[in-house]
């Protein structure tokens, strides 16, 4: 067992050793939604306020709460929010394997099981784009495991605290809502699991209520109360049609790292149920962990379903399932380890080679993503230098500072660097335009409403601009009559260009 264990730990060292040698050799690169949670951050850390614009009505367009809080922070110290976003990345990803390898001790999973998990989450090449995206994916996958961890805990018997557990899920929502999915069923579980101990059910309950529901109602007040929503804009600004695209992205993701080990593992336990006239039960605290995971997955697909994905790149928001897939990719394998113990040797051995080909199977497809990887990163960077760099130093070179520049879509670096109030077509930084304007003509009556002073529109196809309501906006006669085309931007190859109107002189 000894022999195992240390198997164990040098596989998940070598397993975040690799990740780490990504990340040093990753392009630098920033995405461009990151730049409007800094502009968040800054705005809270400089005047108070913690909305898009310092002036007019607030609102909320940033997803992650905690990373912004953090930002801000930062900001206040006087360290760039975008490099603490990036630390924040960075630090998450390198502590994975470790936080993974503590579930695997919390469900007494037997070595080298988590070790098996770890070498497939951390051998994904997507991390590494995440992780330095300045955005919140690679804390809230961390986050996610914590979660997991404490629920493994607070299921060892009715004495164990619940706390840990209700304030990880807390944090965990703060970070992206759709952990509110994971928390509270975290949280159900375990008051099903003291069903018949009213003592331990009542202490549990005053557990979650101090560290989930109380803050969780103090934040949703002042979060109506500031904004008058109960959840960030960006829920109503991705709200779309039914599609397919978060459930295609996650089945490329199990696909791709974890079907294999999943189906060796399954047949492990269907040799041992042959062999041995019956299969094993998990137990319950497995057993809930997995139910827990199941639920979270099946809700967020759920909420995906009707939600466009923009920007989706590197399985961007299946990234996000993480812990549920990691959670029950460790249960089944755990399940695996224990059916070979109580079979023949040479069955064993044949099986724990067939695992250790799933694992390495996985492996080598999450490294020959690496350079794909890689390549997207450079390609974003150069293209954003080539495209906004140029924009940037015509806006500050030739507006005031209480100009106002119309972004469509991209709200990001632009408005960021150029400290101007900015109206965000793409609806994130927009309370009317992501929750009242349905139509083309009411993007097109609101802009002229606003009469901005510069328009920053990117162009999708030859001939059409980002969507049929910017087309609308720019083939107005009024603006023909107003505006004037002062700089073009192509980036061959995302295939992409950018637009900078200027309203003229009166």
């Amino acid at each position: 067992m000894r022999v195992w264990a240390a198997i164990e730990v040098a596989i998940i060292i070598a397993a975040t050793m690799f990740a780490i040698r990504g990340l040093t050799h990753a392009p630098s690169w920033t995405v461009d939604d990151a730049w409007i949670v800094a502009r968040y951050a800054d705005n809270l850390a400089e005047h108070g306020r913690l909305s898009w614009n310092l002036d007019g009505a607030a609102v909320e367009g940033f997803t992650s709460l905690s990373s912004t809080l953090v930002a801000a922070l930062a900001s206040l110290l006087h360290i760039a929010p975008v490099r603490a976003l990036h630390a924040l990345g960075v630090v998450a990803l390198v502590l994975s394997g470790g936080l993974l390898f503590v579930l695997g001790r919390a469900l007494r999973a037997p070595p080298p099981t988590a070790a098996l998990v770890a070498a497939a989450h951390l051998t994904m090449a997507e991390h590494i784009t995440h992780a330095t995206s300045g955005l919140e994916t690679e804390p809230f996958i961390a986050l996610g495991l914590v979660v997991l961890i404490a629920l493994a805990r607070a299921l060892r018997g009715p004495n164990a605290s619940v706390l840990p557990l209700a304030i990880a899920a807390f944090v965990l929502t703060m970070t992206r809502p759709e952990g509110m999915a994971a928390s509270v069923a975290a949280l159900a579980a375990v008051a099903f699991s003291r069903r018949k101990d009213r003592g331990a059910l009542r202490r549990a309950a005053r557990a979650s209520a101090a560290g989930f529901g109380v803050p969780m109602l103090v934040t949703l007040g002042w979060r109506y109360l500031t904004y008058r929503a109960l959840v960030p804009n960006t829920f109503f600004a991705k709200q779309a049609g039914w599609n397919v695209a978060h459930l295609r992205d996650l089945a490329t993701i199990a696909n791709r790292h974890f079907v294999d080990l999943v189906v060796v593992g399954l047949a492990c336990v269907l040799v041992r149920a042959v062999v041995r006239g019956r299969a094993p039960w998990l137990p319950q605290r497995e057993r809930l962990v997995a139910l827990v995971s199941a639920f979270s997955l099946g809700a967020v697909a759920l909420v995906y379903a009707r939600s466009e994905p923009v920007m989706d790149y590197a399985h961007r928001f299946a990234m996000h399932d993480l812990p549920w897939i990691d959670a029950l990719c460790l249960i089944a394998s755990t399940a695996a380890v224990r059916a070979l113990r109580r079979v023949p040797a040479g069955t064993a051995l044949a099986l724990g080679a067939l695992l250790a080909l799933a694992t390495a199977s996985a492996v080598l497809r999450g490294m020959a993503e690496l350079p794909n990887e890689m390549t997207r990163m450079a390609v974003y960077e150069t293209s954003t230098a080539g495209l906004y760099r140029p924009m940037l130093d015509w806006i500050l070179a030739n507006t005031g500072p209480n100009a106002t520049i119309a972004v469509f879509p991209d709200a990001g670096i632009i408005p960021y660097e150029t400290r101007r109030p900015a109206i965000d077509f793409g609806r994130l930084n927009d309370a009317y335009l992501a929750r009242e304007a349905h139509f083309p003509e009411d993007f097109v009556a609101y802009f002229f409403a606003r009469d901005p002073d510069v328009l920053l529109v990117s162009q999708r196809d030859e001939g059409r601009l980002w969507d049929e309501a910017a087309d609308e906006i720019v083939a107005d006669p009024r603006f023909q009559e107003r505006y004037t085309l002062v700089l073009r931007r192509d980036a061959p190859a995302e295939r992409i260009a950018l637009m900078l109107y200027a309203r003229r002189t009166r």
